[in-house]
């Protein structure tokens, strides 16, 4: 396999598991369906394409490898006593009577 989570058949790229990179899997193909195999457990299924350099992929194939997206804060309503401190007290810095 690749160094990435694809295998490639015919110029087509088929996603496998992403935990799978870099180990041997055997691919089986028919006319309809592409079977990878990883020792004797099926670990992808894909309708075979026949599109030449598309690439086939299963989102589940990459579940967990990456954290989900955290959405922006809004800078107009995020507080600073989240982060621990108050917008108070960096008045007071700047004003000099802080610590």
């Amino acid at each position: 396999m690749a160094h990435d989570a694809f295998v490639d058949v015919d110029t087509v790229r088929y996603s496998v598991p992403y935990r799978l990179v870099r180990d041997q899997v055997e691919v089986v193909i028919d006319e309809q369906i592409v079977r990878i195999f990883h020792g004797p457990s099926v670990v992808a299924t894909h309708a075979r394409s026949r599109e030449p350099y598309a690439r086939i992929i299963d989102p589940a194939h990459f579940v967990g490898l990456w954290r989900p997206a955290v959405p922006p804060v809004d800078a107009t309503t995020a507080s600073l006593t989240a982060l621990g401190r108050d917008l108070a007290d960096y008045a007071a810095v700047v004003a000099g009577g802080g610590q």
